[in-house]
């Protein structure tokens, strides 16, 4: 079968008024179902036919605008599936046994008390970000293809069995996760860089159709993640034209923050942390009391307000937004402000959410947030996905 395509069709942002579309006649739309389909798209490209990846349409800027063949890895409309597969060929299918050895001894110690600090999570560029933290909470140890399963069976590693979490977001969960890293996307967390930085590797298909895996130059213990030669043994017969593996991380720098110009993305790997909670503050107060104190990052009292726990310990502030009302109010002389606060907080002591049952996946008592923000799985089994999406319901 020939890789969907629409011809002439209008292209429209989500946030665009209804009925007027940003481009009423695109020339060319194209939906690749797979690898192999971003390859072809690439190397058969005609001279002046110019490719642009879109994600979820969500950007309020013209960052993924096109001015020919727009490239869609998540259809909007839900007409064409979605590049939204979670992988599993190269985590763990081609991590270097030199990692896997390092990971169970940072983690396979009697008296760790919590889950591991990392783990990684491979997936398709179309994947949209409440998706990826749907299964990140969830977890994939069930999965037989798994890191977690991998650890626990060549190991006897159960460490990663546990739930995730991305270590920032930006302010919604409708952006395709490659799409709201590759234009810099970030939210209100000043502790900590944006979502783009939890980037471990990109695979990627540039013009002519030739298809790069681009990952770090190591970790930071000096162990690399990836083994090369499983990495050609799995790429290097996917489509006619070559496969390249580089490690740099000025090359990963680069790739990481590219608005769509250094190739159409086909996947990620990104580092994510156990799953947590969040406590929240919302306070109102004025503009004018509140606007001399942005500028004393990191030591004014905007950014230094700790929560203290019932248990006793005492934890930073992460997060800080401030929500202005423009209309004056006090006869002009002021305008009211929210201020809103963030605190990270052990997800074991986050209270479950009153009135909601929990989730069918979960034996545990459900934090609150997970039953409204993730709810039941409805494909089943682990292994099952939608076939819109690929990805789980």
């Amino acid at each position: 079968m020939g890789i969907p395509q629409m011809l002439f069709s209008p292209w429209v942002r989500k946030h665009d008024k209804p009925g007027v579309p940003l481009i009423p006649q695109a020339p060319s739309t194209i939906f690749p179902q797979s690898l192999a389909d971003l390859i072809e798209i690439c190397r058969t490209r005609q001279p002046g036919q110019h490719l642009h990846a879109a994600g979820s349409h969500w950007a309020l800027s013209t960052a993924a605008v096109s001015d020919h063949t727009f490239i869609e890895t998540h259809d909007p409309n839900n007409f064409f599936s979605a590049m939204g597969r979670t992988l599993y060929n190269v985590v763990p299918g081609c991590l270097a046994d030199e990692f896997l050895t390092v990971l169970n001894e940072e983690t396979n110690n009697p008296t760790l008390k919590v889950p591991p600090p990392t783990y990684f999570w491979h997936f398709e560029s179309g994947k949209r970000i409440f998706q990826l933290y749907s299964e990140l909470d969830e977890g994939d140890a069930a999965n037989p293809n798994s890191l977690a399963a991998l650890m626990t069976t060549r190991f006897g590693n159960t460490s990663f069995n546990a739930s995730w979490a991305l270590s920032t977001m930006g302010g919604a969960g409708g952006q395709t996760v490659v799409g709201a890293l590759s234009t810099g996307t970030h939210g209100g967390d000043f502790d900590r860089p944006p979502i783009a930085d939890a980037v471990v590797a990109l695979h990627i298909v540039v013009d002519g159709g030739d298809h790069y895996w681009i990952e770090g130059s190591n970790r930071d213990n000096k162990v690399p993640f990836t083994d090369e030669k499983k990495l050609h043994a799995l790429f290097d017969n996917v489509g006619p034209t070559k496969f390249h593996v580089i490690y740099s991380d000025d090359v990963l720098s680069a790739a990481r923050i590219q608005v769509g110009r250094f190739g159409s993305v086909y996947s990620a790997v990104v580092r994510v942390e156990p799953q947590y909670g969040l406590q929240t503050e919302l306070k109102n107060t004025t503009w004018e009391a509140v606007k001399d104190l942005i500028a004393e990052f990191p030591n004014s009292s905007l950014f230094t307000q700790n929560f203290t726990m019932a248990s006793g310990p005492t934890i930073p502030q992460r997060f800080l937004q401030i929500a202005v009302d423009p209309i004056p109010t006090n006869n002009g002389n002021s305008h009211i402000a929210s201020i809103t606060r963030h605190w990270t907080l052990p997800l074991n002591s986050v209270p479950p959410s009153p009135g909601f049952p929990p989730v069918n996946w979960s034996p545990m008592v459900n934090p609150a947030g997970r039953p409204e923000r993730v709810g039941n799985r409805l494909t089943v089994p682990l292994t099952a996905v939608d076939p819109l999406i690929n990805a789980p319901l």
